[in-house]
């Protein structure tokens, strides 16, 4: 079997801090890859009405134009925030994934690259990170697979009260094999 070495450090003095910083690095970019998609849907929500945004998809010949709008909406708000907090991951990350291919091809290619001509640049960033978190799904930010003593993740105490709540005595088995204080 074929070892693998361990990458060689540009700062070998800082080896104990990336790995104690080296777990929360998933976490933070499925967090900020839906946090920094919220105040996009926020803003049409709030700004631009669907009979003045469906037009625009009905423009590039896509059906459904008014059903697409409502989706727009829904994965750049509930979605994202879905996304940021960790709730539906996989879902939540598919339905913006999705999305941004999308504007990737049919909307914003013809720009370009670059953002600052209305390229397609971030959209691909978004797919990019969308496709990846798809495939890694929900990791907690803090739990004991962290090694953060005492902190536990919603599902420990989700699955702890579940178990308390509606089969005591199969489900409950799940939340002490997961070592959660919570019972």
């Amino acid at each position: 079997m074929v070892t693998r070495d361990e990458p060689k450090l540009i700062f070998p003095g800082l080896a104990g801090f990336y790995q104690r910083v080296a777990p929360y690095s998933y976490p933070l970019m499925r967090f900020a890859t839906g946090a920094i998609l919220v105040p996009h849907g926020v803003q049409k929500i709030l700004n631009t009405p669907i009979a003045k945004f469906a037009p625009n998809i009905a423009a590039k010949g896509l059906p459904f134009a008014e059903a697409l709008a409502y989706l727009t909406y829904f994965a750049e708000s509930a979605a994202a925030a879905c996304l940021a907090i960790g709730l539906f991951t996989r879902i939540a990350a598919a339905v913006i994934g999705i999305e941004m291919l999308v504007i990737v091809a049919l909307f914003q290619w013809q720009f370009g690259y670059f953002w600052t001509v209305r390229g397609y640049e971030f959209a691909l960033l978004w797919a990019l990170l969308c496709i990846a978190i798809f495939f890694q799904g929900w990791r907690p930010l803090f739990d004991r697979s962290n090694h953060r003593q005492g902190v536990l993740s919603p599902s420990h105490c989700l699955t702890a009260a579940i178990g308390r709540a509606f089969a005591p005595g199969r489900l409950a088995i799940i939340g002490d094999a997961l070592n959660s204080p919570c019972a």
